[in-house]
């Protein structure tokens, strides 16, 4: 791709050839049909608007959070106990969401879920620096979210202190029901419907000024073959004329 003093782009198509891109006409194109430009964002905002609202049900998130540390010389954290929070925290998470205890968390609820499902609403996090755990759920029922969240953090506590031969984690906080949900937010699905439309109809714009080979006036001929027309013929309104000959005719009828 080149760039001329003209305020224009010369791109080199698959075939070979060069086709210059006239900037200043093509900011007219879009200038010259932004109402068009403006009906295709409406259009794709109020489907995104639609869609998001109609057919994608709210996800609601809650969680619980854990204390996993185990103070030693009379409960004073000492420099030990802190750096061997990753190594912690990397064995809570997978022990947390391995297959035994999201069975038993299937168990206690008694929901029809299988393990894989279960996994799939739960994320373990660490905040940094520390060694609590926050257990979050997430799901379409948010009675479910709450209830998942709670039981996981009940059974860890349960079931994590005899495999790995450690004092059980406290509980910080149990999850708490969501009364608004977490996703999908209507306002940022709109705004990306309007830009996806702006730019589908841009690109639109873009094709079709560059598939039009037609001449719209004698400028184009100096600008794309460097010569000038010998003559031009002139634009003939024919409706205008037609008009004054039947008028003609009227009067010549009347005499």
């Amino acid at each position: 791709m080149k760039e001329n003093k003209n305020q224009s782009v010369v791109v080199e198509n698959a075939g070979g050839d060069d086709t210059e891109i006239d900037l200043v006409e093509l900011f007219y194109v879009f200038f010259n049909r932004i109402w068009l430009l403006v009906i295709c964002m409406a259009i794709g905002g109020a489907a995104a608007f639609a869609w998001t609202a109609c057919f994608i049900k709210p996800v609601y998130k809650t969680s619980a959070e854990l204390y996993v540390v185990s103070a030693s010389n009379n409960s004073v954290v000492n420099l030990a106990d802190l750096q061997l929070g990753s190594a912690v925290k990397s064995d809570y998470m997978e022990l947390m969401l391995s297959r035994p205890v999201l069975e038993k968390v299937i168990e206690s609820l008694n929901v029809n879920k299988t393990v894989n499902e279960i996994r799939n609403m739960v994320s373990i996090t660490n905040k940094t620096d520390t060694r609590i755990l926050q257990i979050a759920a997430t799901s379409t029922d948010p009675q479910l979210a709450t209830d998942v969240a709670n039981e996981l953090a009940t059974q860890s506590i349960l079931l994590l202190p005899e495999i790995m031969e450690n004092e059980p984690p406290n509980l910080v906080s149990t999850a708490l029901f969501p009364t608004a949900p977490a996703g999908p937010s209507i306002v940022k699905n709109t705004l990306l419907g309007a830009i996806l439309g702006f730019v589908l109809c841009g690109a639109v714009l873009v094709v079709i000024f560059l598939s039009d080979r037609s001449f719209k006036s004698a400028d184009d001929m100096q600008k794309y073959f460097g010569m000038m027309p010998l003559a031009v013929v002139p634009t003939v309104q024919f409706e205008t004329k037609s008009k004054h000959t039947a008028r003609g005719a009227g009067k010549e009828a009347a005499k």
